[in-house]
């Protein structure tokens, strides 16, 4: 599950800089609301042949983002599809129930379930992501001062792993120093849920140039935590001197 993870670090990233800029100020709203108006923190989604079923259509997020308990009765091969926006990803329905925590930004999303990722009569739910706590974070890379190049090298240094995403990014960031013979240091970009399964930290020289780090949580049982390093930031888009 972790190098699955890993795969999809790019794909999350994306994510979170495309979410749109409504967010602060639908954060704002939620905040007004008292404890009696709160949505659940949690909802039920359940897939089978005959259609969707959601317990509620209003969800509020937590730290790592939104929280689904999600069941089926539809045949393998089948996904459920979370469609936020212009951007979307689905995972496959798990055969036991299980609880799937997805960083969806505060807004409207479609809960789809499908066995091609097509949305068909009754196999789809809206549901509205409310931040009443205020855990999402609406930054961009920019404002961590990483200007996307688009660059994204084969790195020849593999995911480093710790028990926390600070201690999983030291641990690459040493391995890194060694190699280069120059300290390298991070910090967390504060893009999207603070305790979100993938997170994105930021390397930046006094140049401006740098890169991107995926940080992600690890399976149960593994280290908690993976750091690899990503896309390029700022100068020429080539690599830094590292």
């Amino acid at each position: 599950m972790g190098t699955d993870r890993l795969a999809v670090g790019g794909a999350v990233l994306a994510v979170l800089l495309v979410a749109g800029s409504g967010v602060a100020v639908r954060g704002a709203a939620d905040r007004m609301r008292t404890e009696e108006e709160r949505p659940p923190a949690r909802i039920q989604v359940s897939c089978s042949p005959a259609g969707i079923t959601v317990s509620a259509r209003e969800v509020a997020a937590g730290t790592a983002g939104v929280t689904l308990d999600v069941s089926t009765t539809m045949a393998d091969g089948a996904y459920l599809v979370l469609d936020a926006s212009a951007q979307g990803w689905g995972d496959p329905l798990p055969r036991e129930p299980e609880t799937w925590v997805r960083p969806v930004p505060p807004g409207d999303v479609e809960l789809v379930c499908s066995t091609d990722g097509e949305s068909r009569p009754g196999m789809s739910a809206d549901v509205l992501v409310v931040d009443p706590d205020a855990h999402w974070r609406d930054a961009s890379l920019g404002d961590a001062g990483c200007t996307m190049t688009g660059g994204q090298p084969a790195w020849k240094f593999g995911a480093a792993r710790g028990d926390s995403p600070q201690a999983a990014v030291d641990a690459l960031l040493a391995v890194m120093t060694a190699d280069s013979g120059r300290a390298i240091d991070a910090r967390d970009a504060g893009l999207g849920y603070p305790d979100a399964d993938t997170q994105t930290w930021v390397a930046l020289s006094g140049d401006g140039r740098g890169f991107t780090i995926d940080v992600v949580r690890g399976e149960t049982g593994a280290p908690a935590y993976a750091a690899s390093p990503n896309y390029l930031c700022g100068g020429s888009g080539k690599p830094p001197a590292y």
